[in-house]
């Protein structure tokens, strides 16, 4: 899950995971919005593909900056199997959803005072 070695990244890495979380998050709602409604309304027309690659293109982007940034980049691989499938293979972005999602709250503790630990 990202952030799950927090302590052990680098400054950029943390700062990069801060400022695209939210928005990482939005997409993979925005992503699971347009897969629902898609199927829903059998719309597999292009602007729902389009909606669709382009957030996979996103979170594409954001993975492979954060292996950039990680200290140990075999490591991070290893212990983001939910974000390499979304990315791999983005059926999975349901995953990564929820894996966004339970990272809000990390992301929310650390930002916290230490009083709050």
């Amino acid at each position: 899950m990202r952030g799950s070695n927090r302590h052990e990244e680098s400054t950029a890495y943390q700062r990069w995971e801060r400022a695209t979380t939210p928005w990482l998050t939005l997409l993979a709602v925005v992503s699971l919005t347009t897969f629902v409604l898609g199927e829903a309304l059998q719309a597999r027309d292009r602007p729902v593909l389009w909606i669709e690659y382009g957030v996979w293109a996103v979170f594409m982007t954001d993975y492979l900056v954060r292996v950039r940034l990680s200290r140990d980049r075999w490591r991070f691989v290893r212990s983001h199997p939910l974000d390499l499938a979304a990315v791999a293979l983005p059926a999975t972005r349901v995953l990564r959803l929820i894996a966004v999602i339970g990272r809000i709250g990390a992301v929310a503790r650390v930002g916290a005072p230490a009083a709050c630990w």
